[in-house]
């Protein structure tokens, strides 16, 4: 789920651009960030735990830069796996990786003379690249090697590369401006920057870029049967990104409205889970005409629970996520969210509606149940940690104290989003094809 972006600037001002992108993508992990610069004395690499500061000083001059926010799916969340990684061998190459290699063990054991330093996967990715100049043969070579899920963005010397897995698992965007190309993980950032003539990068297609504006694509692996991560439309990109031409806001209403066609309920008014369950509620109490109310209060100095790395942390986060707003004694309650992985968070929502006097709290969630982990970079918990896995409805609504729960349809989700292909592993429990 990572939050990755690369600037090429004509302008020597891309670590300031990198940086103020950087933010538009910290949604998509909150763990820690970095920013590493080229230069002409090698790559210099500034990363720390935690949230981007409001602040960033670089007094070099920069053509070329790239940032990451991290959400681990493997290593620990320590300073030593922070990103962007930076190569050991001349320091002039780094790497930043939003996904999940699944042929890290084997890159590692074919690269044994490589001096690894971290328990990431994608330094799998920056020991194929490390010490080696950004010719076409050497980065097409890379990227044939590897498998699973992986959007990249590199420094190889002042040269900023970009290239996507031939699956498209995980989302990739580039526009341009004047001297300046920008990659990243979402169009939210493209449309801060101010570029221009945005697209997605193609699945299995690579992109080195040269003083903002000599920029060279290639499609190295023919693209193979397309799964974007479904997960991206229901949780993890923000409501202003596009993906497909559709504006992620737009599909969640759509969603929402489905639910409220599929699965209504009697019901006093329609209360959000802010802040990704707002949109699908709104398409929700549109579609039933029940009253959206929005009762719960969300503490915007809280970041995304769902991707803290332990239960630990999860749990002292929502304990002081969410607040009532308004009044709902006597008031029978539909609480719409996008989805629901291993019910703390609706446990804890149900149980405030009760004490708050509600008569009764309907569950309707804007997705399928999730059933399965997921293998290509989104924390989706094991199985046995799944609240909806191996369960009823009527169980899982035991479970998180509600008086029922639904979930929207397979056929309901695909219809809403419209997206031809796309990965539902964890909707499925069967693993796609990587």
């Amino acid at each position: 789920m990572c939050g990755i972006v690369g600037v090429s600037s004509s302008q020597n001002d891309a670590a300031q651009l990198a940086y103020g992108a950087l933010v538009s993508v910290q949604h998509r992990g909150e763990e820690s960030w970095g920013v590493a610069v080229a230069g002409k004395d090698g790559v210099e690499c500034e990363h720390a735990l935690g949230l981007i500061p409001g602040k960033f000083v670089d007094a070099d001059k920069s053509t070329a830069a790239i940032g990451h926010t991290r959400y681990s799916t493997t290593g620990e969340s320590v300073l030593l796996n922070c990103q962007p990684l930076v190569g050991v061998l001349d320091g002039g190459t780094a790497v930043a990786h939003n996904g999940q290699i699944g042929n890290a063990a084997q890159i590692r054991a074919e690269n044994a003379d490589y001096p690894f330093h971290t328990m990431t996967d994608s330094e799998t990715i920056l020991a194929l690249l490390d010490g080696r100049p950004p010719r076409p043969d050497i980065l097409t070579t890379a990227m044939g090697s590897l498998t699973g899920s992986y959007s990249v963005v590199a420094l190889v010397e002042e040269t900023l590369v970009a290239f996507r897995d031939p699956h498209g698992f995980r989302p990739l965007v580039m526009g341009h401006d004047g001297g300046m190309t920008v990659v990243a993980s979402e169009t939210c950032v493209l449309d801060v920057l101010g570029c221009r003539d945005q697209r997605e990068v193609r699945p299995g297609e690579l992109v080195v870029v040269d003083a903002g504006e000599q920029v060279t694509s290639t499609v190295v692996t023919a693209p193979r049967r397309q799964t974007f991560c479904v997960f991206e439309y229901l949780y993890l990109a923000r409501g202003d990104s596009r993906f497909g031409g559709r504006r992620v806001g737009d599909v969640r209403a759509r969603l929402g409205a489905r639910l409220g066609q599929e699965a209504p309920a009697p019901a006093d008014m329609v209360v959000p889970v802010p802040a990704s369950g707002v949109p699908a509620a709104r398409g929700y109490a549109e579609a039933t005409g029940v009253p959206l109310v929005e009762a719960l209060v969300r503490n915007e100095y809280v970041g995304r629970t769902f991707i803290e790395p332990d239960s630990r942390r999860r749990a002292a986060g929502l304990n002081v996520k969410f607040n009532l707003g308004e009044p709902v004694a006597g008031q029978r309650v539909v609480l719409v969210d996008d989805s629901i992985v291993r019910g703390n968070t609706m446990r804890r929502l149900t149980r405030r509606l009760w004490d708050a006097g509600a008569r009764e709290v309907h569950v309707r969630i804007a997705a399928p149940p999730l059933i399965g982990p997921c293998g290509y970079g989104v924390d989706i918990a094991s199985e046995h940690e799944l609240v909806a896995a191996g369960r009823t409805p009527a169980e899982v609504a035991a479970m998180v104290g509600a008086t029922s729960v639904e979930y929207l349809s397979m056929a309901g989700m695909e219809a809403a989003v419209g997206h031809e292909r796309l990965c539902r592993s964890c909707l499925t429990g069967r693993k796609e094809q990587a």
